[in-house]
């Protein structure tokens, strides 16, 4: 006998039902709905820097210039990229943004120039993932020396597993050699399958989530080009002036000298979000946030003290720079929606037959619909 019921389908969600939700969580329900094609995805709300103006409900956002035209980000990443790269160009202007309705959020839009983009994308999966730094994957995996990236490159058969780590979530009456726990199961894995297990890495000082906080015995190298980098942009904007009055008020973040010490690789999938949180493990809250895009473009969220603060919107692009500082440290922000297609002109290309390193490099980010975020702190008053 044949069946004749008619197959159910989910109801598609409606975030205006949600009432009970913090105006936070509304924020991400709207960007979070999946079921919604990112082209057909409202974005009106968005503030776009490349597009200005171009929606009312668009968060109000006044430019500001440093005080000292020395500090100029240009001119302080022209020597970092000098130094990183053994050339560089005469790069435009960058506009710095903040914004009234989230004091001590700074927009730096289209900070970085490509070249340096492709530098730290390389950088963060060759470098920045290397033992003694911990990921996602360290509780696991015995992740060898040399990192993921590299065993991955020199096995080209495939066939040499990353072993489990001895003692984490092993059965021991288990003899296929397998993890196991109530909720996952576990098993040696080739390396280039755990980079697409791969979600964050911490630099510097490292971070230990039981104890929501950090171990200043447990201490990684940080790495040098991404201080130089950090430290060029905390400089451009410590004292910040409107760009269009007389007025002499500082609207930077007061601390022109950054010392990196700990800082999160984050690296997004096309289907990944990370949800609304605070960073306040560090001591020193007086230290500006440091955060860089690369890849994928993405929609952030930043709002208040409080989850039922009304959150503004940006779209970030590759080669952004946002600072928190000031109220915004300690503001709740998250990453709701990567949006998947639109990514920067280095990430469509087919990478350099010259270079099999970074034709993989563009491989596995165009692979992921990749977005990768660096973000640096400074975790004591020094």
């Amino acid at each position: 006998m044949g069946n004749n019921r008619k197959k159910r389908t989910a109801a598609t969600p409606d975030p205006t039902s949600y009432v009970t939700h913090t105006l936070f969580r509304a924020a991400e329900r709207l960007y979070k709905q999946k079921h919604i094609p990112v082209d057909r995805l409202d974005l009106s709300a968005v503030f776009d820097a490349t597009v200005l103006a171009s929606s009312e409900l668009q968060p109000t956002a006044v430019p500001v210039q440093p005080a000292d035209p020395n500090h100029a980000l240009p001119r302080l990443l022209a020597v970092v990229e000098l130094e990183l790269l053994g050339t560089t160009v005469a790069p435009p202007p960058t506009p710095i943004l903040v914004f009234p309705g989230c004091p001590g959020l700074i927009y730096l839009p289209a900070a970085l120039s490509p070249a340096l983009q492709r530098y730290l994308v390389r950088a963060s999966l060759t470098q920045y993932t290397v033992p003694p730094k911990k990921s996602n994957l360290t509780a696991h995996w015995d992740i060898p020396p040399e990192g993921l990236w590299s065993a991955a490159a020199s096995s080209s058969d495939d066939v040499t597993d990353v072993p489990l780590r001895r003692g984490t979530l092993v059965d021991d009456d288990n003899t296929d050699g397998y993890a196991t726990s109530s909720a996952v199961h576990l098993r040696p894995e080739p390396a280039h399958a755990l980079l697409d297990r791969l979600r964050w890495c911490t630099l510097g000082w490292q971070y230990n989530w039981t104890t929501k906080g950090y171990d200043a015995q447990d201490v990684a190298p940080f790495p040098p080009d991404l201080a130089a980098v950090s430290r060029a942009i905390a400089l451009a904007v410590a004292h910040l002036v409107p760009a269009n009055d007389d007025n002499n008020e500082n609207m930077g973040t007061g601390y022109p000298h950054l010392v990196p010490q700990a800082g999160v690789l984050n690296v997004y999938g096309r289907s990944d979000a990370l949800m609304a949180h605070v960073d306040q493990s560090e001591p020193n809250e007086r230290a500006p946030l440091v955060s860089l895009s690369l890849g994928t473009d993405a929609v952030f969220l930043v709002g208040g003290p409080t989850r039922d603060t009304p959150p503004i919107a940006l779209r970030l692009r590759s080669g952004d720079a946002l600072v928190m500082s000031g109220p915004a440290r300690r503001a709740f922000h998250g990453i709701p929606r990567i949006l998947d297609g639109h990514a920067p002109e280095w990430m469509s290309l087919d990478g350099d037959p010259n270079d099999p390193e970074w034709t993989r490099v563009v491989a596995y980010l165009r692979a992921r619909g990749a977005r990768i975020n660096l973000n640096v702190r400074q975790v004591e008053e020094i």
